[in-house]
């Protein structure tokens, strides 16, 4: 389930960050997050293209590689940047 709420900086610093869009937006959002150094650990897009991509340094992943995630439990946030 989905669940939206404002970023408290603090809070995710602790957390596993992923964004969702890797096109300006979501590069705006990475910018954003790494002067408040918070660790980016990848980008998930719908486009093929962008996907095992890198954005300085961090890949692209399908949205069907979520399921990994999940499966791995490793717990996580997602940031939608989209415009």
């Amino acid at each position: 389930m989905i669940q939206y709420k404002k970023i408290d900086i603090q809070q995710i610093k602790k957390q596993n960050i992923y964004i969702w869009g890797a096109g300006t937006w979501g590069r705006r959002c990475f910018k954003y997050l790494k002067t408040k150094e918070i660790n980016v650990k990848g980008f998930f897009d719908n486009a093929v293209d962008k996907w095992n991509s890198e954005i300085n340094d961090i890949t692209v992943y399908s949205p069907n590689e979520l399921q990994l995630l999940k499966s791995e439990r490793d717990f996580y946030d997602i940031l939608f940047c989209r415009g």
